[in-house]
């Protein structure tokens, strides 16, 4: 149906419209990550979690927080209300639409309950330890978003290719979230599975997003 969601709650537009946020928060985020990192010194994209950028106490952790936890859940937010246009009465394009809000939620809240410096596992302030639950409860959420999807959108013809890519990306992302687990004692290279985590996701927000704006493209 052309012009309404399937849902019959609003207009596809208003949909499409916030789909953007699945591009601009991606590219956003990298951005602040990458500044962020370059006016740190000694900073490591390869052994050190993003969210020491934003750790209470160091400094540029509030660019960190604000443009980038902050405002990129914003963003990631409004694409999770377009994921609406992909439901069709499908519990588990339903399900996938409401943990990926959980995942937009839990990316807000990272700038809010900032890490100590360093980040420490299982210790230090109220504020680390809740960030340390909220993290990987997030990534947990996305890459449960991704698999409903992908189990949904694999039986409407016009939405396997799409289907298709959201399990792989599901698997890739358990895949790199395992990898970063076991790399939590040593420390090495949890930056890199980390952002592979979050490239994997955020690679697959670009897609949707860009799927869900297309014009000639009725809701799902």
């Amino acid at each position: 149906m052309r012009g309404r969601n399937v849902l019959g709650g609003g207009d596809v537009r208003i949909l499409r419209a916030s789909a953007l946020g699945g591009i601009v928060g991606p590219a956003m985020f990298t951005a602040v990550v990458l500044v962020a990192g370059g006016l740190r010194p000694g900073y490591s994209h390869l052994h050190q979690f993003i969210s020491e950028l934003g750790a209470t106490g160091t400094p540029g952790s509030a660019f960190m927080n604000q443009a980038g936890f902050l405002a990129t859940g914003i963003l990631l937010l409004l694409f999770a209300v377009s994921t609406r246009s992909l439901i069709r009465a499908d519990p588990a394009a339903a399900l996938g639409s409401v943990l990926f809000h959980f995942f937009a939620i839990g990316v807000f809240i990272a700038g809010l309950v900032r890490c100590d410096a360093g980040c420490p596992i299982a210790k230090g302030s109220l504020s680390n330890l809740l960030h340390g639950f909220a993290s990987p409860v997030a990534f947990l959420c996305a890459v449960g978003s991704m698999g409903c999807f992908g189990w949904a959108l694999r039986r409407r013809p016009e939405w396997v290719a799409l289907g298709r890519f959201s399990l792989g990306s599901a698997v890739l992302a358990l895949v790199f979230m395992l990898l970063l687990s076991a790399a939590l004692v040593s420390r090495e290279w949890v930056g890199l599975w980390q952002r592979l985590l979050l490239a994997t996701v955020f690679a697959w927000c670009v897609v949707v997003a860009v799927r869900i704006r297309r014009p000639n493209v009725d809701s799902a």
